[in-house]
């Protein structure tokens, strides 16, 4: 994932803290367990195989719209809060985003689309619009060791010689701090 002059660099950062993947994945699961107690919300966990984060979609039930397309299959996008938990630091980034999905007649998946953040996406707590899911979000980050980073914090530039592998989320230059946190790797 990362090359070893970029490990050099990470290596020599003050450590956040002792940290790992099934770290990572436990505490993934307790954050969408505590968003999915309340029937208004759902939480999904993304397609995260080739990246060093996993990325978890929020959204309201009521927010989400269905519409039919060609050949009798149902699409339904899903306006969501996106959350970019890291693979080996209790760190987190929260941005708006979307994804979607399409049923065939027989109600099996079609197809789905994810959306990502990039910079400009990236939120804090107080510009969440709805004041309970702001309060939700909360509650269920604060069963977890996470914290969400503000976008000042990930729009900082990354260390000095850090360079990002061939492909990163967003548009280039990928010389921020988010860009070293949020590799994605396909």
């Amino acid at each position: 994932m990362f090359d070893d002059s970029t490990l050099r660099l990470l290596s020599n950062w003050e450590p956040i803290s002792s940290f790992g993947e099934e770290d990572c994945h436990a505490a993934v699961m307790t954050f969408v367990a505590a968003i999915n107690q309340h029937l208004d919300l759902r939480a999904f966990v993304g397609d995260h195989t080739y990246n060093n984060y996993v990325p978890v979609y929020v959204y309201a039930l009521a927010d989400l719209t269905r519409y039919v397309q060609t050949k009798e299959e149902v699409c339904t996008n899903y306006p969501c809060l996106l959350l970019y938990f890291h693979y080996f630091t209790p760190v987190a980034a929260l941005g708006n985003s979307s994804w979607s999905e399409t049923l065939g007649p027989n109600g099996a998946c079609v197809s789905r689309g994810y959306g990502a953040l990039d910079i400009p996406d990236l939120l804090n707590f107080n510009q969440i619009q709805s004041t309970l899911m702001q309060a939700r979000i909360r509650a269920a980050m604060a069963k977890t060791p996470y914290a969400i980073e503000s976008p000042d914090f990930f729009g900082k530039l990354a260390p000095d010689g850090f360079e990002p592998i061939e492909r990163s989320e967003g548009v280039p230059p990928w010389n921020r701090i988010f860009h070293l946190f949020f590799q994605f790797n396909d």
